[in-house]
């Protein structure tokens, strides 16, 4: 017999689903992660948190595993990249230039 997991959606209640149907998501953050799927009744895509018994039983039931990588939880530092600054990188990297003495000289 095939695996059933068994959960609920916000709209439709409870639902059957089978482990392609839902992906388990892991933070790098320890402990943090959640569950997704479309709604079988609904069509509806939900998420749920994943306490670590949870995400365990998720694992053991071989769903899809989905792990973040650690830049997501990175700060801003700086303004934001504009067109320009993309633009001014092309022509910089279109002649012939050393691309660390760039690099230096941005970082400075």
């Amino acid at each position: 017999m095939d695996t059933l997991i068994t959960t609920t959606c916000p709209r439709c209640g409870g639902v059957e689903l089978t482990p392609p149907d839902v992906a388990l998501v892991r933070s790098p953050r320890e402990g943090l992660a959640w569950y997704v799927f479309d709604c079988t009744g609904c069509a509806s895509r939900v998420a749920k948190d994943a306490p670590p018994a949870v995400a365990l039983a998720l694992l053991r039931a071989d769903v899809r595993l989905w792990t973040l990588p650690a830049e997501v939880l990175e700060r801003e530092f700086g303004p934001p990249i504009k067109v320009d600054d993309v633009l001014d990188a092309v022509l910089a990297l279109q002649g012939d230039c050393d691309v660390v003495a760039l690099a230096e000289r941005a970082a400075a």
